[in-house]
């Protein structure tokens, strides 16, 4: 069954799609471009999850370039809004990404810019 979803995942140029900061053979970190991940927001079809980054390069703008590099992709892709839900009510990491950040509480909304 993992091997299933992890299939899923593993697209260059369709969603869902995962992404890897990569050095040497170190994985930095992974996020994904998924489809409907909260189920109780029907109505926002693309979302950001699985973001992480191993302890040592937290802090270090990896989690950043993830991001950045996944809104292009998706905008790539014709996706206009990344939706991401985080606990941390001020956004978090996601709050240095000024100039994407709409807003967030339960739900961040990123923009995708085309």
């Amino acid at each position: 069954m993992f091997d299933n979803k992890l299939n899923d995942y593993l697209n260059r140029d369709s969603i869902p799609l995962v992404i890897m900061a990569v050095e040497g053979d170190d994985v930095l970190g992974v996020a994904h471009l998924r489809y409907h991940e909260v189920t109780i927001y029907p109505d926002k079809e693309h979302w950001l999850g699985g973001m992480y980054v191993t302890n040592e390069y937290r802090g270090k703008g990896v989690a950043s370039a993830l991001v950045n590099h996944l809104e292009s992709l998706a905008a790539s892709l014709g996706v206009i809004d990344i939706h991401l839900q985080t606990e941390k009510l001020d956004g978090g990491l996601y709050s240095n990404l000024v100039g994407h950040l709409l807003s967030w509480l339960a739900i961040v909304v990123l923009k995708c810019l085309l």
